[in-house]
């Protein structure tokens, strides 16, 4: 049996030990540093996370001389330097060094000009980073793709409704607090972004004054950004520090976020929250999927008065985000930059595998996942398409297994949660089939078949009253999707 495969991951920030294991304040370490470490743990790559405000040098050493590859976190302040300087060090000149390039230009830092020649690659967040530092290295550089960290909700836009008005008005009128009332905003951010946050207040309190709003600040500049606490106010500002937990809590208690960074963006988008951003360059592959602009308060307007259009950006980009950030995706991109990937891609077998599938070829299909899973076991696509050849070959058992396997690399894939839920209705194990119809559900609620599976199943057994809301659900999406095909066609006839 070969050795594991090391990485270590080095950092100067300081780090915690939680009930769920090591964590950070600093989203970008959380990022970085610790759900890269998970992502490559679950393709079974060895890892150590080193923090070199905690850790003895001889101990950096010891463990770095065991590593294939080296990963070192953005650096923070100037204080950072002469740590990586001396990591780097230790790493020799024999080591796969890969450097995490943060929002500063790199050409800057004369550490990142001394080290180009080290370098495996650079990693930067943003196609537009990555052109802007080419020229100035002699190493690849690559765009990470950046892991998640909220959970996948339902996508949930406000809705301003006759009632809504009134009772605002109602409220005004009597002097009364507004909160039962007001569009709930989420801002996110430090020190060095809450200057864009202060900008856009004059605009929110005049539009507060038709529409009240309660905006909360997770932050940790909470003397640049002030609370206003009066209930009465149009716009009340809430202000308490960030942290995962926190934010955790957060997305799903508001209605809109406000001015994200890129990473709290895909985090937004995840979580089910519309986005109302400024345009930077770093949301180039996002802007399709919220409203971007100069005036957030203009990004407000049109969110209240397009709730069906903003709910399609929701479902786009949740579906962009499942795509390109999922755990999945973020591990293969790890093996690949790391060069621990197999030479040849599995991706183009898949591809030819779901061809075949929807053929009927179950047998070249079942073949061409096999080698696509020989070339990479953890893609969660091939193990799912697997599980749907055996349940038409009536291996149901062996569909369970695939289907699992599946939901191991990517917990949020919301048809495999379906397609293990209709295996469990073939065996008989309803309770365990409404457990995955409601997951696929909550994960997307737009996933028709996991709607009406979900509402057969409840309505199986004996349970009727919890089984109506499915039932329309689906009937409205299967309306909606025969409604498309109506206009597309219509559409096309009207072309001379």
């Amino acid at each position: 049996m070969t050795a594991p495969r090391r990485v270590a991951l080095i950092t100067n920030a300081p780090l915690a030990e939680t009930a769920n294991g090591l964590s950070s304040p600093l989203s970008s370490v959380r990022r970085e540093i610790i759900l890269t470490a998970r992502a490559l743990e679950a393709r079974g790559v060895a890892v150590q996370i080193l923090s070199l405000r905690a850790w003895p040098q001889d101990q950096v050493r010891a463990i770095v001389e065991k590593a294939d590859r080296v990963i070192f976190g953005t650096m923070f302040d100037g204080a950072d330097e002469a740590a990586y300087r001396d990591a780097v060090r230790v790493c020799g000149p024999t080591r796969r060094l890969l450097f995490f390039i943060g929002g500063r230009d790199a050409s800057l830092q004369p550490f990142y000009r001394d080290v180009s020649l080290l370098s495996h690659a650079w990693l930067v967040r943003s196609e537009a980073a990555r052109k802007a530092l080419e020229p100035e290295c002699d190493c690849t550089v690559l765009v990470a793709p950046l892991p998640t960290e909220s959970e996948r909700s339902a996508p949930r836009v406000p809705r301003r409704g006759w009632r809504s008005r009134a009772g605002a008005a109602l409220a005004k009128r009597a002097g009364v607090g507004l909160d039962p009332w007001r569009v709930r905003l989420l801002w996110i951010g430090n020190g060095t972004a809450a200057h864009t946050l202060k900008n856009a207040l004059d605009g929110l309190r005049a539009f507060a004054l038709r529409v009240p709003l309660f905006l909360q600040c997770l932050t940790d500049a909470e003397s640049l950004v002030a609370p206003e606490d009066a209930t009465s106010a149009a716009l009340r500002i809430g202000v308490e520090p960030g942290g995962p937990q926190t934010i955790a809590a957060a997305l799903p208690a508001c209605d809109a976020v406000l001015l994200p960074e890129a990473e709290t963006f895909i985090d937004a988008l995840n979580a089910g929250r519309f986005v109302i951003a400024r345009p930077p360059a770093d949301y180039e592959a996002l802007a399709d999927f919220g409203w971007v602009g100069a005036s957030p308060a203009a990004g407000l307007e049109w969110l209240l008065r397009h709730p069906e259009l903003a709910l399609q950006r929701l479902r786009r980009g949740q579906g962009y985000v499942a795509q390109s950030h999922s755990a999945a995706t973020i591990s293969r991109f790890w093996m690949r930059a790391l060069d621990f990937a197999s030479s040849q891609d599995p991706a183009p077998l898949v591809a030819q595998a779901r061809r075949e599938y929807e053929a009927g070829r179950l047998e070249q299909a079942e073949q061409l996942l096999g080698a696509a899973l020989e070339l990479e076991s953890a893609l969660p696509e091939a193990q799912h398409l697997l599980g749907n050849v055996f349940q038409d070959q009536g291996k149901t058992d062996r569909a369970i297994s695939c289907y699992r396997r599946a939901l191991r690399h990517d917990a949020q894939f919301a048809a495999a949660h379906n397609d293990l839920g209709t295996a469990y209705v073939v065996k008989g194990w309803y309770a365990e089939a409404v457990e995955c119809y409601l997951q696929a559900v909550h994960l997307d609620s737009s996933n028709e078949p996991a709607q009406a599976n979900l509402a057969q199943t409840l309505l199986k057994t004996g349970r009727r009253r919890e089984a109506l809301p499915y039932f329309n659900a689906a009937l409205r999406l299967r309306l909606r999707q025969l409604l498309r095909r109506t206009l597309k066609i219509s559409s096309r006839r009207s072309i001379p």
